[in-house]
């Protein structure tokens, strides 16, 4: 636990998150009232808070992927990395406790983001709608997703976290994930149609909006649990891999 303090302070104290922080928040609040006020004479309904609920944590698992490719790529960049081994030679307990710190925050964040836009959007509908199209569980449905959106989170921060100490490089993982979803994702559709139910687009979109329909040809319906599962793999894959190298490579 110690070990995991350590990485908690070291992650908040860096100019770079706190940067991307401010960033996302003021993105947030621009975002809200400009749709508040673009909404026009059509009065708002219980849907703008769950869609606001929805859209903004897609928008934070993105902030996350970022945050975890700073995190992952900090040390290296900062040529730190050595004299921490120094203090903590244990390199597979490091990047636990570095990935602990991380998902903690992130979750911890994410909480933060649901409850806001949750709030706001109500006091948004209050102003120029009515939440009568609400049915009797939707609050408990707005728990359900903001859940989700949470774990989409800390997917995206570890996946981040992982690329970026694989490369030993923040800007690597950046680059990877923007190549990705405009290249490489795009390019998946061509192949055969089984490939849908692997992509990485197919899965973060089934698992946010729980469940989605995939594959161009014969359409599949991907439910949150497979969503969830293959996104797990995929991390888990990820991160054995930059474990591993870490543990064999030297850090020089």
């Amino acid at each position: 636990m110690t070990l995991v303090r350590v990485e908690l302070r070291r992650l908040l104290s860096r100019r770079a998150i706190r940067a991307l922080w401010l960033v996302f928040v003021a993105i947030f609040l621009a975002a809200l009232i400009g749709n508040y006020v673009h909404a026009g004479s059509e009065p708002l309904t219980a849907r703008f808070v769950s869609d606001g609920g929805l859209g903004f944590g897609g928008a934070f698992a993105a902030l996350a992927f970022i945050i975890g490719a700073t995190a992952g790529g900090a040390e290296w960049a900062a040529r730190t990395m050595e004299a921490l081994l120094v203090w903590e030679p244990r390199r597979v307990r490091l990047m636990l406790a570095k990935v602990a710190a991380l998902s903690l925050v992130i979750a911890v964040a994410a909480v933060v983001v649901q409850v806001m836009v949750g709030a706001l959007a109500r006091l948004a509908v209050a102003g120029r709608g009515s939440m009568a199209d609400a049915g009797e569980h939707f609050w408990r449905t707005y728990t359900g997703n903001g859940a989700t959106a949470l774990a989409l989170a800390v997917f995206a921060a570890i996946f981040g976290f992982t690329i970026a100490s694989l490369t030993r490089n923040t800007g690597f993982a950046l680059g990877a994930g923007f190549v990705y979803l405009a290249v490489i994702d795009r390019v998946l559709v061509l192949l055969p149609n089984w490939i849908d139910k692997f992509t990485l687009f197919n899965n973060v979109a089934a698992f946010l909006n729980h469940g989605a329909d995939v594959n161009h040809g014969d359409p599949v319906t991907l439910s949150t649990l497979r969503a969830g599962i293959t996104l797990s793999a995929y991390i888990a894959v990820l991160f054995a891999l930059a474990t591993t190298l870490f543990q064999r490579r030297d850090v020089t």
